[in-house]
């Protein structure tokens, strides 16, 4: 969602260009719903970057922003009868406009659309201060793997919001400074710097992707379980993170010292990736819970894992046909000295028995031989 609300947020930038526009319909229109990109902006900000609203402050700031723009709109559409030839802009101070009549100026009241101005703009800039402060507050509560992932756009978001503040307070109360000009130009600067954090996101992105191959390629080296976590935290971002191997014997997770692992919390901020094969558990992966952000990553390394498991099977398996194939040697070499040791048995036997014979025999003649004549 993040993308096409980015995409959305471009083409509303260039709204107030339209004021000044020769047809009376489109200027009105324009000058109506100039500080869409305000509202569509609060939104980025609040829900960045899984694009949803999270817990309740940020659905109150949001809702403010809503209302802001619920009364601001209609007003301009219908409470005023002329589009003005000079506009007062938040980014550039003043910009030119059509100078024209508002076909949808049907109820022109000039003072009541003075109040409505001057108390939404009051609100603007309470609610760009809340924004900020939970922005603000978002960062420093975020775990790592978050941080990571909120600074390069947010930090653009930061100041430009301060200068939007500043610059609606001069704007209200008519100051017409060069610092005022000054910092219009730094807002619409740091409101580009805000896809230049996504670009930059996305290059974290390759770089993650270039970690996850040098950790497939290093399954293949000699691993323990405490070095095999550590590359996978490494290629996370999470220092935290926490390996579990499936034990058929205990029906649960152990970790590499075969102990029993604990499996996270609802509401904790971590999460387990459970990694099988065929259905069948292999491991499971503890992790920040902001790392579902970033799907693609974790099921790269989910799958790294997968094959360091398999790997390890196979070598124990391999081990234990060995050690079979040992004890089938083990065991045909006790059959063969066995049989040797009969086969020598019964032919002892056997001498013996010759030899009875001729003892026997031998007895006899000596025998006949002493017979007196």
């Amino acid at each position: 969602m993040t993308g096409p609300l980015l995409v959305t947020i471009g083409y509303s930038w260039y709204i107030p260009e339209f004021q000044a526009a020769h047809i009376g319909a489109v200027a009105g229109l324009a000058f109506a719903t100039r500080r869409l990109v305000n509202l569509l902006s609060a939104y980025l900000l609040l829900a960045y970057p899984s694009g949803r609203l999270g817990n309740r402050p940020q659905r109150l700031a949001m809702g403010l922003v809503i209302a802001i723009a619920a009364v601001q709109t209609p007003a301009r559409l219908l409470l005023v009868d002329r589009i003005p030839a000079v506009l007062d802009h938040t980014d550039r101070v003043t910009m030119v406009g059509c100078g024209c009549a508002n076909p949808f100026g049907v109820m022109p009241a000039p003072r009541l659309f003075a109040t409505i101005e001057l108390w939404t703009g009051m609100l603007s800039v309470a609610s760009a201060l809340l924004i900020m402060a939970l922005v603000i507050l978002r960062l420093a509560r975020a775990t790592p793997p978050m941080r990571r992932t909120l600074w390069p756009v947010l930090l653009g978001a930061l100041v430009a919001l301060f200068i939007f503040a500043f610059n609606v307070l001069s704007v209200m109360l008519a100051l017409r400074t060069a610092l005022a000009s000054a910092l219009g130009w730094v807002l619409s600067l740091a409101r580009v710097a805000v896809p230049i954090g996504f670009l930059v996101g996305l290059l974290r992105m390759r770089m993650d992707k270039a970690a996850v191959a040098n950790l497939v390629v290093g399954i293949h080296g000699d691993r323990t379980p405490d070095t095999l976590e550590r590359a996978i935290a490494d290629a996370l971002h999470d220092p935290a993170v926490k390996l579990g191997y499936w034990s058929a014997a205990a029906g649960q997770y152990v970790d590499g010292g075969g102990k029993v692992l604990e499996m996270p919390r609802a509401g904790s901020g971590r999460a387990a990736a459970l990694v099988e094969r065929a259905d069948a558990p292999l491991g499971v992966i503890l992790h920040d819970a902001a790392l579902h952000d970033d799907k693609a990553l974790l099921d790269a390394v989910s799958a790294a894992f997968a094959l360091a498991v398999e790997r390890e099977l196979q070598q124990v398996k391999a081990r234990d046909d060995k050690h079979v194939a040992q004890l089938a040697e083990v065991r045909e070499r006790m059959l063969r000295a066995e049989k040797a040791a009969t086969l020598s048995q019964e032919h002892l036997t056997a001498t013996e028995a010759k030899l009875d014979v001729v003892e026997a025999a031998i007895g006899v003649l000596d025998r006949r031989t002493r017979k007196p004549l």
